[in-house]
Order: C-alpha cells, then structure tokens, then sequence
C-alpha cells in the first residue's frame, strides 16, 4: 500500500510539474522594468550594454529565479485543542 501511494505521488508530481511548464511557457515574457533595471545596473558597474545586449534577458531571468527561491514559506502549525 505504502509502494502505491508513492507512485501515486511520484505520478502526480511528473503531470503537475508538466502542466505547471506548460503553463508557464505561455506567460507574456516582457517585463520592462526588470530589464532596464539590469541595464542600469550595467551601466552603473560600466559594463557595455550594447555590447552585451543579449545578457540582458538572461541576467532578468536570473532575477526572477533568485527572487522565487528567496521568497520565503509561510509557516503552518497545527495546534491540537
């Protein structure tokens, strides 16, 4: 029964982590001030933006990844009365 319940999760897990991709792959890309901030700051530490034009998005990306990985948990507690 234990065997069962984990592949259940395991199943479950692999076609929500799909969906989820999928789901995400379809949000609007554009977020304009996540890459004038990068660029700003690129140009604060003298880096050439227009020769480094494509880091750009990758650096915003890296943003957003970091930011969700900093986010932090809410925290449940059960309290038996």
């Amino acid at each position: 029964m234990k065997w069962l319940r984990r592949g259940a999760n395991i199943i479950a897990t692999v076609i929500g982590g799909f969906l989820l991709a999928r789901w995400l792959n379809n949000l609007p890309y554009e977020f304009s001030p996540l890459p004038a901030t990068v660029a700003f700051c690129m140009r604060a530490f003298g880096i050439d933006t227009i020769e480094y034009a494509d880091d750009i998005e990758a650096i915003g990306l890296l943003v957003v990844i970091a930011g969700s990985l900093v986010v932090p948990r809410r925290q449940t507690s059960c309290r038996v009365v």
